[in-house]
């Protein structure tokens, strides 16, 4: 009897190799969930102690952070920093944003006080420059500050702004406002010169467990390490499309359109959702799906009601219309 030669045939080798690609694209989709799993998580863990540092921060100064007056003023060192007492401004008197007021109680002193540096404007550049992770979205990006750029910011009321080499750390959170005139959300809008005034918990009528303080914002995929629009003057800006979204626009996920940019919505890069942590500290993933539309009432508009859906009363503070997250 003739014996068959060691080895594989061509046919066997061929099914093996079938085999094997189909294990692989079973596989691959799996280890891409768990990585998104893990970044999601992440993700939430950020929002998590943002909203532990603004209880820290109402502890402390028994209000929670504003969203500062303007884009321009966080660039001008005077309407950041006492210039008595070369110290940063607290409670109603920053002109910068949350962000930058909630940087003590996120490990972040020696950035918010700008120790050892010799006069406050290099102590604000260094917050402008300042990359903090806890503000980046793993699904989207990893922490990286903007190229170096010069001339910084357009002023404050006074037109004072800041100069020099400037790479501004960026955010992939926002705040919540729901009127154009910033007064419905949980981070108020203080006006240039301030105006509104600071709030604190008790200020949130409608629960806090009910009302959004900060959550993942949209977008441009495609412009993401550029100066664009919405993601340029960075985290230490007061109210600006950078760290401030509207609840009365339907949430959307990133996007890749050309020309894109977030729209000031709210939205991520994760499929299907976006985080969100509420005003009592928890942290929400809520569905693109969620009961939206968009709403953009202006201040002098009294005949379209401001909260139609779920999505536009989780953003209001005091409508009366208390409404739990999905």
């Amino acid at each position: 009897m003739k014996r068959r030669p060691a080895g594989f045939t061509l046919v066997e080798l061929l099914v093996v190799i079938a085999i094997i690609g189909i294990l692989v694209a079973l596989l691959l989709p799996a280890v891409q969930a768990a990585r998104e799993a893990g970044r999601r998580m992440s993700c939430q863990n950020n929002l998590k102690q943002l909203g532990i540092a603004a209880h820290n921060h109402h502890d402390t100064l028994k209000a929670l952070p504003h969203a500062g007056d303007s884009w321009t003023s966080f660039s001008a060192p005077h309407r950041v920093y006492d210039q008595t007492k070369n110290i940063p401004f607290v409670k109603e008197q920053p002109r910068a944003g949350w962000a930058f007021q909630l940087a003590p109680y996120m490990e972040q002193t020696g950035v918010f006080q700008g120790l050892g540096l010799p006069n406050n404007e290099e102590r604000l550049r260094q917050a402008i420059n300042a990359t903090i992770p806890a503000l980046y979205c793993p699904t989207r990006r990893a922490p990286k500050s903007h190229p170096p750029t010069g001339v910084w910011g357009g002023g404050d009321c006074g037109g004072n702004n800041m100069s020099g080499n400037v790479q501004a750390g960026q955010t992939d959170y926002a705040s919540c406002f729901s009127h154009a005139d910033g007064r419905g959300g949980a981070t108020v809008y203080t006006n240039c010169p301030p105006g509104n005034p600071v709030i604190g918990l008790e200020g949130i009528i409608d629960g806090t467990a009910n009302v959004i303080l900060y959550g993942e914002k949209r977008l441009y995929l495609r412009g993401l390490g550029t100066y664009q629009g919405d993601d340029n003057e960075g985290w230490t800006s007061g109210w600006d499309h950078d760290v401030i979204r509207s609840c009365t626009r339907r949430p959307l996920p990133d996007t890749i359109a050309n020309g894109g940019w977030g729209e000031e919505r709210f939205g991520s890069s994760h499929p299907a959702s976006f985080n969100v942590v509420m005003c009592d500290g928890a942290v929400k993933s809520i569905s693109f799906k969620i009961e939206s539309m968009d709403n953009d009432r202006r201040p002098e508009d009294t005949n379209t009601p401001v909260n139609q859906t779920l999505w536009n009363r989780l953003g209001h503070r005091n409508d009366k219309l208390p409404a739990e997250p999905q």
